[in-house]
């Protein structure tokens, strides 16, 4: 009951913003047998494996990528052979347009995940005087650098990357964690 009251408490400090809504909602507007293609591909399965470190997607605005990512995320889910984290920006919600909204999402997702990986995050919510002071995004960077670091096998999806305000910011941090070797 304690560890529910401190998860509580971690959200609060937090505010992540809920992906799930826009993932429920490209699920919505999927067909069946949407995306069967991305998913045999030999780039998709050379990335599931481990081989690739990533895999982008990249489209016109309103072609779909949005339901092809819903679609991943329930083949990843489905495997339960990994960690699966995931945002979507959205132009329609300002903490989903920001490097600092989808660290404060990834950082709970993470902490969800289990006490191995929530310890940085723990250590942070102390030193920021038990949540009373937020940190600030370097510090979230740092936190789920250590998090993500934590994790046998993880797979982060992010979808509309230029729904994002920050766009600079947020690619430098792709880059770092796709060139980061733990």
């Amino acid at each position: 009951m304690m560890s529910d009251f401190h998860t509580v408490k971690i959200r609060r400090w937090l505010r992540p913003p809920d992906p799930s809504t826009n993932l429920n909602e490209a699920r919505k507007r999927r067909h069946e047998g949407t995306g069967t293609w991305l998913l045999e591909n030999p780039v998709f399965r050379e990335w599931h494996s481990g081989s690739r470190r990533y895999v982008w997607l990249n489209g016109l605005a309103g072609c779909g990528k949005t339901v092809l990512s819903a679609t991943v995320l329930d083949h990843l889910i489905k495997g339960h052979d990994r960690l699966v984290l995931f945002f979507f920006f959205d132009f329609s919600d300002a903490t989903k347009q920001t490097l600092d909204g989808m660290l404060r999402s990834l950082a709970f997702q993470l902490y969800l995940a289990g006490a191995v990986s929530g310890g940085p995050l723990d250590e942070s919510f102390k030193a920021h005087r038990d949540g009373q002071e937020q940190p600030t995004t370097k510090t979230l960077k740092e936190a789920v650098g250590k998090m993500l670091a934590a994790q046998q096998k993880c797979a982060i999806v992010l979808d509309a990357l230029d729904q994002s305000t920050r766009r600079n910011e947020l690619l430098l941090w792709i880059k770092d964690v796709v060139s980061n070797s733990e």
